[in-house]
């Protein structure tokens, strides 16, 4: 069997004692076991991320990988990661300029403050900067909040079956969600916030029955909110802001009973506010200002007795303010300007002690 790709070393028939096979049966046998990860026109193409995930683990990485090592898709998979998201030109933890110099790589694990050592470093990857490992040695955790991370998520992070948490918001990463992180069943917290994510939000994330913050606000996501996200129960924050999102408020979102916050603001959503959102005992917080709503306030709102936040301006809402709003006892902003409300200010909303920002200019209110 021929190697996919070609060799540099020096002797053909070398061999190591730590795998116990020479080069090229090393190469051969872990290009085996990666091909089943990445697609395969991938591996072979250069300078996508993949090619060079695999020749620094076959020719950089002193670590030094062997085919049967429990970790090795792992450690390919992060590299992956690193190179998709130009790891180069990262703010912190990125690797050493030569990876093959102890003292470069000692002062580059000295720059690295995210509690671990520089990326592609020899050391274990669940000691790389950012990430962290259970008992097993998996991944359970990668925070890369604000590291000026850019490119594209990769595929293969949807093959790190023990990820809890995905922290990537507050970079520049674009492109799509892939749709295989639907595959990651332990997720819990999935935070893409402040980047440059496009398309559509994957139908596939309904296979997430794990998780709990679902953060993508302030990206330039398009299409549609998926009904399916209401079969996600333990859901308790969405967040979707400052996106292009269009259609309709789901229904289906009446299911998601742990919800504490709705952040649908600033996108393009149209239609009615679903009157079943009052099923949403948990929910604190509401957002739905900035968008193109119309049709009346609900009066079964007032039924939402934790809600603190309510924001439905800049809308095209018409009809009365529900005098119903006055139940909601822990009410401390309302604000509803700039939509199309008439008849009077309810006296049970103005008498609302919690109630500390009430605005409502740009209405028709009656004027007495």
């Amino acid at each position: 069997q021929a190697a996919m790709f070609s060799t540099n070393t020096e002797t053909q028939a070398a061999t190591f004692n730590k795998c116990a096979m020479s080069t090229d049966q090393r190469r051969i046998e872990i290009e085996a076991e990666l091909v089943i990860v990445s697609d395969p026109v991938l591996l072979i193409t250069p300078d996508t991320p993949q090619h060079k995930a695999l020749e620094w683990l076959l020719e950089e990485d002193e670590f030094f990988s062997c085919p049967q090592d429990s970790n090795l898709v792992q450690r390919y998979i992060v590299a992956v990661l690193y190179y998709s998201t130009d790891g180069g030109n990262w703010n912190e933890c990125n690797a050493a300029s030569d990876l093959s110099d102890p003292v470069e790589i000692e002062s580059a694990n000295n720059d690295c403050t995210l509690s671990g050592v520089s990326w592609l470093s020899p050391s274990d990857e669940c000691f790389w900067g950012g990430l962290t490992c259970g008992k097993l040695e998996a991944v359970e955790s990668i925070h890369l909040w604000k590291n000026d991370l850019a490119g594209a998520i990769p595929t293969e992070v949807g093959k790190l079956q023990a990820l809890e948490i995905f922290d990537v918001a507050h970079n520049q990463l674009s492109g799509p969600i892939p749709t295989e992180v639907g595959n990651l069943r332990a997720l819990h917290s999935f935070l893409a916030d402040n980047n440059l994510l496009t398309g559509p939000i994957p139908t596939e994330l309904v296979n997430l029955q794990a998780l709990e913050t679902f953060s993508l606000w302030l990206n330039q996501l398009t299409g549609t909110i998926p009904t399916e996200l209401g079969n996600i129960r333990t859901l308790n924050s969405l967040t979707f802001g400052f996106n292009f999102l269009t259609g309709s408020i789901p229904t289906e979102l009446q299911n998601l009973k742990a919800l504490q916050l709705l952040y649908l603001s600033n996108n393009q959503l149209t239609g009615p506010i679903p009157s079943e959102l009052q099923k949403l005992q948990a929910l604190m917080g509401l957002y739905l200002d900035f968008n193109q709503l119309t049709g009346p306030i609900p009066t079964e709102l007032g039924n939402m007795k934790l809600l603190n936040s309510l924001m439905l301006a800049n809308n095209q809402l018409t009809g009365q303010i529900p005098s119903e709003l006055g139940n909601l006892q822990k009410l401390d902003i309302l604000q509803l300007e700039n939509n199309h409300l008439t008849g009077q200010i309810p006296t049970e909303v103005q008498n609302l002690e919690s109630l500390q920002s009430l605005t409502l200019d740009g209405n028709a209110f009656d004027s007495n």
